[in-house]
């Protein structure tokens, strides 16, 4: 989002009869990368189908789920910045070497840690919580109220950085 407030196309986007947080992600959605996963889904299911319950399926699609629009809520709040700090190509930088947390089990930290992981940088809910579903741990209610609140607090977050960069924005060049 940072280039589209840089290079001013964001006016298009606040001039039109929709809501520009809308536009955004329907304009930056990839629906091709949700059919390249159904191989591998498919080949999970076959080897691993008789572990596999309907609530585990459904629990486990809801933490995915949950993972991507936490991921996106992240993305959004770095990318907000650019409407102070003009060119933000560096905290993008930060936000994706963020994402290397992904391949370590983050359950394995101490507590503070997880602590941090879980509601100041929620990287916990990206690959930790939907490895031990399918692991077949149950979720602790630590983890289900975690998630809510981290969804809650980096949504009122998003929306509070777009709508004082709104504010702010005077148009390209401006």
């Amino acid at each position: 989002m940072w280039r589209i407030v840089m290079n001013g196309q964001i006016d298009t986007y606040l001039t039109r009869p929709i809501s520009p947080a809308v536009l955004f992600i329907v304009n930056n959605i990839h629906l091709e990368l949700l059919f390249s996963s159904i191989p591998t889904l498919l080949f999970l299911f076959w080897k691993s189908s008789s572990l596999w319950t309907w609530g585990s399926l459904l629990a486990g699609f809801v933490v995915v789920l949950f993972a991507v629009i936490v991921t996106a809520l992240l993305e959004l709040t770095a990318s907000g910045l650019a409407f102070w700090f003009g060119n933000i190509s560096a905290v993008d930088e930060i936000v994706d070497s963020f994402y290397a947390m992904n391949n370590y089990p983050l359950i394995l930290l101490d507590r503070g840690w997880q602590v941090l992981f879980t509601f100041i940088f929620p990287f916990m809910f990206n690959a930790t919580l939907p490895s031990l579903i399918a692991a077949g741990i149950p979720l602790s209610w630590t983890n289900l109220c975690g998630a809510g609140i981290t969804l809650i607090l980096w949504s009122i977050l998003v929306y509070v950085i777009w709508r004082e960069g709104r504010r702010r924005y005077e148009g390209y060049g401006g």
